[in-house]
């Protein structure tokens, strides 16, 4: 059933463009033409009235306003959270890996000697003097590539700071 535009008192038709305007505490349709009609006197139609409107808008804007300090504010302290927590985090972060990677080294350190004393001590012990050097050589190269990486996030702490220090 189609509804009846409360300003013209014409049917809204399947395809004419209607518009929801506000009536009592619902809503309605209108034409879309009719929408300037309705907007000049609201209050003829059982819109709101004037003060109503005028109201509602300070109303908004209050909460608005309120929200958008409340927001600021919550920004702010992220951002005060934040400049303390990253440098913070990023150079726990650096300790870790660097601690890791010292453990590393050390463990492997102490396989690579029990290999060369296996080797040393049996009879048949060239294979383990090899595996020995193999696993040096491939903790040498994990150790340094650890190293490297550290260095990069090392550079990127201080980068990030002297951003966060031009902002």
């Amino acid at each position: 059933m189609a509804e009846i535009c409360l300003v013209c008192n014409k049917k809204i038709g399947l395809f004419s463009a209607p518009y929801p305007v506000e009536v009592g505490s619902g809503t309605k349709d209108i034409h879309f033409q009719c929408r300037h009609k309705y907007s000049i006197t609201p209050e003829k139609y059982g819109g709101p009235s004037d003060k109503e409107l005028e109201r509602r808008t300070t109303e908004r804007e209050h909460k608005v306003a309120s929200h958008a300090s409340k927001r600021q504010a919550s920004v702010d302290e992220n951002q005060a959270n934040k400049k303390s927590s990253v440098g913070n985090s990023s150079q726990s972060a650096i300790d870790i890996l660097s601690t890791v990677n010292t453990i590393v080294a050390l463990c492997g350190a102490l396989i690579v000697l029990g290999l060369f004393l296996l080797g040393f001590y049996q009879d048949q012990g060239t294979g383990w003097l090899l595996v020995a050097v193999i696993f040096g050589l491939l903790i040498l190269v994990i150790w340094s590539l650890n190293r490297v990486f550290i260095g990069i996030a090392e550079d990127v702490k201080g980068i990030r700071k002297r951003l966060e220090d031009s902002n």
